[in-house]
């Protein structure tokens, strides 16, 4: 009996091993999810990778794009100098919602948000509520990968 749990204690190591060598998960975070989105101009997007949900993490390849329907658009992504931040810009093309992704080459991950409205520039907008507002950063920030939320 003994020497199964120590066999099953090795056989852990190795798969966590295994996992780890091959990429693991990462966790990405929106540092400046906005409220809404500028249609026909640059939207830019801060956000953070770290290994494991700990580690900032360097030579990343991200790619982002944003849907509405059977409209797709990609954007540009590159690495900042500060350790594990990174930046984005997307143009979307016209108003309406539209549903970001973040991809990365570390294993599979990615992020998501919840759909965001785009606004034609100087078109009146009300004011997210502090409910809604929440919602947003919760998924933007990454909390989803974790922890559920009943709303």
């Amino acid at each position: 009996m003994k020497r199964l749990a120590i066999a099953s204690g090795i056989l852990l190591l190795a798969v966590t091993a295994a996992a780890w060598s091959r990429g693991g998960w990462a966790l990405l975070t929106i540092r400046n999810s906005p409220d809404y989105l500028l249609a026909g101009q640059r939207n830019d997007l801060t956000f953070e990778i770290r290994g494991h949900g700990r580690a900032p993490m360097r030579g990343i390849h991200t790619a982002i794009e944003a849907r509405n329907g059977t409209k797709r658009v990609t954007g540009r992504s590159w690495e900042t100098s500060d350790e594990g931040v990174y930046r984005a810009s997307l143009e979307i093309p016209s108003a309406g919602e539209w549903r970001v992704s973040i991809s990365t080459n570390f294993g599979a991950s990615r992020a998501q948000t919840l759909p965001w409205r785009a606004v034609a520039p100087g078109e009146r907008v009300e004011p997210l509520s502090d409910a809604e507002r929440g919602r947003r950063l919760f998924a933007a920030r990454g909390c989803v990968s974790c922890h559920v939320h009943r709303a």
